[in-house]
């Protein structure tokens, strides 16, 4: 296959049996085989693309096709995981474009990985691409009232509906969590009915501890993240009171710590609702009523 002379050739797709040349954005050459292409990939190039001859020039820089086309070939797969942010994006982005099969399981695992460093983006990459995985662990990392209320109007219309209910469900996961505490019995004076080495519900717990489970639980709510929320319900005094007067926190007589020993067990209610949360595609499938 004829190349011109002025043109940079990749050096590691060059092969003289190569009956397709393709150019990157930067000015690259890549030499690939045109069967490889149909048996890996659903629309490459796409319909919009116009041909010069024998050369396809596409809109993605030499380092991202570099990426993509070697998973279009019988060898080992390129790992995603030491890419930079964009990069990574970049190569998700053109296998999704061009449907390359091979890379599309690599990159959903690779994005639901960065989630937490990049939540937002990745939650509207993965809607603009319909990537459901993606957007199931990108949508426990936004359950936080405000952001919920903020993205709500900014979402497809398909999607209105199914993130209005996965909020719901965290909204009364926390609400049942607040009538647990309510509904504990309260001793006469302010002080616990026992040193809390375990909690039940016929544990009595007093008047100040019950106020500030309510409040924690009023603090989950304005938290995004599942992980974030999870840590604060394992350890919830630990950041926040390091170099605080002791007697400050102490909460009553009988509870000799920072915090009521109660709320290991309202902690351990919530998560084990939590546990059952249904992901955000979940309101999706066809018939979904919301509460099967």
């Amino acid at each position: 296959m004829v190349v011109d002379s002025g043109t940079k050739l990749h050096s590691r797709f060059n092969a003289s049996d190569a009956d397709l040349k393709v150019q990157s954005k930067d000015g690259v050459m890549f030499l690939l085989h045109r069967k490889n292409l149909e048996i890996n990939t659903g629309t490459f190039p796409p319909p919009e693309f116009r041909t010069n001859g024998e050369t396809v020039f596409l809109t993605e820089e030499a380092k991202v096709l570099e990426i993509l086309f070697q998973f279009l070939y019988p060898q080992k797969y390129p790992s995603l995981e030491d890419l930079d942010f964009d990069l990574v994006l970049a190569v998700c982005e053109a296998v999704g474009k061009y449907e390359v099969f091979s890379a599309m399981k690599t990159c959903e695992v690779q994005l639901c990985e960065l989630v937490p460093q990049h939540v937002v983006e990745l939650f509207w990459h993965a809607v603009k691409h319909d990537l459901s995985p993606v957007m199931d662990v990108a949508g426990f990392h936004l359950l936080g009232r405000s952001t919920a209320t903020e993205m709500l109007p900014m979402l497809p219309p398909y999607l209105r509906v199914p993130w209005t209910r996965f909020h719901e469900g965290w909204e009364a996961i926390l609400n049942s969590a607040k009538e647990y505490v309510r509904l504990l019995e309260i001793p006469r004076i302010d002080r616990c009915g026992r040193t809390w080495d375990g909690f039940e519900m016929s544990d009595m717990i007093c008047r100040p501890c019950q106020e500030w489970l309510l409040a924690w639980i009023t603090e989950l709510e304005d938290m995004d993240s599942i992980s974030e929320i999870r840590r604060e319900i394992r350890f919830p005094w630990e950041p926040d009171l390091q170099g605080v007067d002791y007697e400050t926190y102490k909460l009553c007589g009988t509870c000799n710590e920072f915090h009521c020993h109660a709320v290991r067990a309202v902690g351990g209610f919530i998560e084990l609702k939590m546990d059952k949360l249904h992901p955000l595609t979940y309101y999706t499938q066809p018939g979904d009523e919301g509460d099967r």
